[in-house]
């Protein structure tokens, strides 16, 4: 059984319809409502499909947003990182007691754009690498929003996007929980992805990719032959360096 999400129901019906016009009748997709800058949303949404299946094998965390333009402010800042890192953050702690400790994946959709190389201070890089716990993780956003607020991000070493630390955060948090839930469930498989450029409402027309194009690193990292590894970062079928 396969949960489509969206916090807008009536484009979350329409994409099912699309998808089950396309997949063979014996698939069983239904749509359920979410919205990932909700605590309530997130628990109520765990609660049911506890209740209603007990465990789940597969979570697919692709929620994001991004702002358009050069404006670059506090408010932009404040706005991604609620749903990019903390929506995804909270869909994963939510979620991770419901996992199959012995088969279970959580893939989460990130982006090049989250390459530390983007960072002008190689200090500020390694914290990202060397963090083992998400205080580690929470508390560089921090600093990200903080710089921001007192307007000296660059000084500081950020990049001036806030999608792109908001998925640096998504990728260093996928590092972290990989390390400590595999201590004791191995069969667990925590990893990032980035899917490339892909024709979505976010990206745009002109971008390189089909969409069918760009499931093919997370359908790998969800159902292919991983041997194990877990708190990777995927693009283009390739485990690179962050």
């Amino acid at each position: 059984m396969t949960k489509l999400t969206a916090r807008d129901e009536g484009r979350g019906l329409a994409a099912l319809k699309e998808i089950q016009e396309v997949v063979p009748s014996s698939a069983k997709i239904d749509f359920l409502k979410l919205d990932i800058d909700s605590q309530t949303s997130i628990q109520e949404l765990a609660s049911e499909i506890k209740e209603r299946h007990g465990k789940v094998d597969l979570l697919i965390n692709n929620a994001a947003i991004a702002f358009k333009g050069p404006t670059f402010n506090e408010y932009v800042v404040e706005t991604t990182l609620a749903t990019n890192y903390y929506g995804t953050k909270e869909m994963c702690l939510a979620f991770l007691p419901l996992m199959d400790p012995h088969h279970g994946r959580i893939v989460n959709i990130t982006s090049g754009a989250s390459f530390l190389s983007r960072l002008s201070s190689t200090t500020l890089a390694d914290r990202f690498r060397n963090s083992q716990t998400m205080a580690d993780i929470d508390l560089l956003m921090n600093e990200f929003r903080s710089d921001v607020k007192n307007g000296n991000w660059t000084e500081k070493g950020w990049c001036s996007a806030a999608y792109a630390v908001s998925k640096m955060g998504v990728t260093g948090l996928t590092r972290v929980l990989a390390y400590q839930e595999g201590k004791e469930k191995p069969g667990l498989l925590i990893n990032a992805c980035c899917p490339g450029w892909v024709r979505t409402d976010m990206a745009g027309p002109n971008a390189a990719k089909s969409p069918e194009e760009g499931t093919i690193t997370p359908l790998h990292l969800a159902i292919g032959d991983m041997k194990g590894q877990s708190g990777a970062f995927w693009q283009d079928m390739k485990d690179l360096r962050w």
